[in-house]
């Protein structure tokens, strides 16, 4: 009698037997961002911890090295890190090293405040937004659907659960990611823009609307009903609050 493993084959030759998006802080400060994304988004997971800061360096080398590890779990699809940017572990290598394993990784800064008042934001050194954070592709389907950040790529696959491939997050408004993506899978004929309901995200699908028509892609641009995004959108359906 034969056997039959239904798994997830990875580009690293390792088979996984879930396929989930892992969600790495790579400090303790970083912890409650990356709780909240896993708490509002399914199929992810979170790897939390107490390291990170105010260690020594052998310390910060263990932590590094654990870290990697586990983004490169067979059982994860894809890799989130989660980054402040002072941290003294080496997140720059932590997204080199699991981007080696054939995983889609991309590694930001996010802040809501500095010392002039107002928050920030940045892609870790290292980081291509030419690949930046994307879904696999299925060749039974045609299209794509292109979101501003993972986090609004997620929260329409939690609102829409037949959605799970054939996406990408631009990480802002540059559309290197979709033209690396377009190029990879020349079968694709259609593209769907389902960027943030404000003004630049409005101008920024306009922009990529034309670009694409000029190539004979079909578009389609869609905005969230309720909020700026498809966070904000998934939020309100789950608390009823904008």
């Amino acid at each position: 009698m034969g056997y039959e493993f239904m798994g997830f084959h990875r580009p690293d030759g390792r088979v996984g037997a879930r396929n989930l998006v892992g969600v790495i802080p790579s400090v303790t400060c970083a912890n409650d961002v990356a709780q909240a994304i896993v708490t509002e988004v399914q199929g992810t997971v979170g790897y939390f911890h107490h390291q990170g800061c105010c260690q020594l360096p052998p310390d910060l080398d263990r932590v590094t090295e654990t870290l990697t590890s586990l983004g490169q779990s067979p059982n994860l699809g894809a890799v989130l890190i989660v980054s402040l940017g002072c941290e003294g572990t080496d997140f720059e290598q932590m997204y080199k090293t699991i981007e080696a394993s054939g995983k889609p990784v991309f590694a930001s800064k996010r802040g809501t405040y500095d010392l002039n008042g107002s928050g920030f934001k940045g892609d870790a050194v290292g980081s291509d937004k030419n690949v930046a954070f994307r879904l696999p592709c299925d060749p039974a389907l045609d299209w794509v659907a292109v979101f501003e950040a993972p986090i609004d790529l997620m929260s329409f696959c939690t609102l829409c659960p037949q959605v799970h491939s054939n996406a990408v997050a631009l990480c802002g408004l540059y559309s290197g990611l979709l033209d690396t993506y377009l190029r990879d899978h020349s079968h694709l004929k259609a593209i769907k823009f389902l960027l943030d309901n404000d003004e630049p995200g409005i101008t920024a699908a306009k922009k990529m609307r034309e670009k694409c028509r000029a190539a004979s892609y079909g578009v389609e641009i869609r905005v969230p009903k309720y909020g700026k995004d498809w966070n904000a959108q998934l939020k309100y359906k789950l608390t009823g609050v904008l």
